[in-house]
């Protein structure tokens, strides 16, 4: 995702994923919130194999990237392992 808002500096860009983190109202921006969001997408995404990162330049934007690994041939394999995928809804009323 990228926007064109205020962007952040080196030190809020450290502290952008940590929890509890807020932010420092440099800019004046009301940064209610618990600062909690961007730290659970973090773990999230880490738990997923992957990540979410961001690049900002002060009055300028950020860009937030997520990257989450997917092997198309695992999923499928693992779909079609499921037996209940292969069970048609009226096998339940019999």
């Amino acid at each position: 995702m990228k926007d064109t808002g205020c962007g952040m500096n080196k030190k809020q860009l450290d502290d952008l994923f940590t929890k509890f983190g807020t932010g420092n109202n440099e800019n004046g921006l009301n940064t209610n919130g618990l600062g909690l969001g961007l730290y659970l997408s973090r773990e999230i995404c880490q738990k997923l194999g992957g990540d979410i990162t961001c690049e900002s330049i002060q009055g300028i934007g950020s860009t937030f990237m997520v990257q989450i690994p997917f092997d198309p041939l695992i999923e499928l394999k693992d779909l079609f392992e499921n037996e209940k995928f292969f069970e048609s809804p009226d096998d339940d009323l019999k």
